[in-house]
């Protein structure tokens, strides 16, 4: 095992790892670090299947078109999104890669040469070349021997005062009021991924002298978003073209779309919100559990259900500006800035 604790991206070939065994082997890489990016990857034909598993457990799935016939896209898909991690996230100090083809040996050796700890796991019939290309490799059949409770996704830790600067940065704030305005009932958008300019034109409808300022520029608005990174969940690409295109995404912003709804319910159709707007945060539970009876308990970042509050609490953090909290009384409430 690594000597030190890992910060891991851990990454699945949906074709040929057992969909039942991803617990067991999230709960064994969480052994050696801080999962932050959990992927699988997968075709048309498996699709279904892993989107109501990934509705229990915190991995997202990636379908991969396979747009030459007889030829699997999954491992070439795997391998490009493996280095443009590698490339693009410093923060990444370790890959799982969970597979049993030898074609990942090349991606192993070429993460190993980038510095980065490679852990796979694969079954028995794993070819040496995938094996011995890896820091170190783990038969999914001895995982299953005796199978570990399952351990959640943990962001990557924080201090306190990277988590005050980002949720007190006004930047920030109406970056992610603006993302959230922009992002809210568009089905359209590709894992979302959004181009930076439509957030940065909706940052200026929203207060119009941000159009004055030196960040407008979208260069130096992904720059300035990158030093506001504390919480570890913007996401920036740049698509090379004519123009460089910037793209960005908040990581788990599916998770907090659902307080969006249920609070919507709650407040406008069952008429539980108070004059001002604010709604018993007891109630969201109730309606979070109605309304979506398949989602994980564990709502966001490991924290569970029952402890609804402490969950409110860190989205607060983390996206500052679209929800308030009112803890003065044994019946806690919250306030949602609908997006608009």
């Amino acid at each position: 095992m690594s000597q030190n604790r890992e910060v891991i991206a851990v990454l699945i070939d949906g074709d040929n790892v057992i969909m039942d065994r991803v617990p067991t082997i999230l709960s064994e890489v969480a052994k050696y670090g801080e999962i932050t990016i959990a992927k699988v990857f997968l075709n048309k034909t498996s699709i279904e299947k892993w989107e109501t598993f990934a509705a229990k457990y915190p991995v997202d799935p990636i379908w991969v078109p396979n747009n030459i016939k007889g030829k699997n896209s999954v491992d070439i898909a795997l391998v490009i999104d493996a280095m443009i991690i590698a490339c693009e996230r410093a923060d990444i100090t370790g890959f799982c890669i969970a597979a049993s083809d030898s074609d990942y040996a090349r991606l192993a050796k070429r993460l190993k040469s980038k510095r980065k700890f490679v852990l796979g796991i694969g079954e028995a019939k794993t070819p040496d070349a995938f094996r011995t290309a890896c820091s170190e490799f783990i038969e999914i059949g001895d995982l299953m021997l005796a199978p570990p409770p399952v351990v959640p996704l943990q962001p990557t830790p924080r201090t306190s005062t990277a988590v005050a600067k980002v949720s007190t940065d006004p930047v920030y704030e109406l970056f992610i009021r603006a993302y959230t305005a922009c992002r809210k009932g568009n089905a359209a958008i590709d894992e979302d991924w959004m181009q930076l300019r439509v957030i940065r034109d909706k940052m200026t409808s929203l207060d119009p002298a941000f159009s004055l300022d030196e960040l407008h520029q979208p260069r130096k608005l992904a720059e300035k978003l990158q030093t506001l990174n504390g919480a570890g969940i913007i996401e920036i690409r740049e698509i090379d073209g004519k123009h460089v295109t910037h793209e960005v995404r908040l990581l788990y912003f599916h998770q907090i779309e659902k307080f969006f709804d249920a609070f919507a319910y709650a407040a406008d159709t069952l008429k539980f919100k108070d004059a001002q707007g604010w709604v018993l945060l007891a109630l969201i539970g109730e309606t979070l559990t109605k309304m979506f009876p398949e989602y994980n308990p564990l709502l966001y970042h490991g924290i569970k259900q029952r402890q609804l509050k402490k969950v409110v609490e860190k989205i607060i953090l983390d996206y500052p500006g679209i929800m308030e909290l009112e803890d003065s009384t044994q019946h806690p409430r919250i306030k949602m800035k609908m997006p608009s």
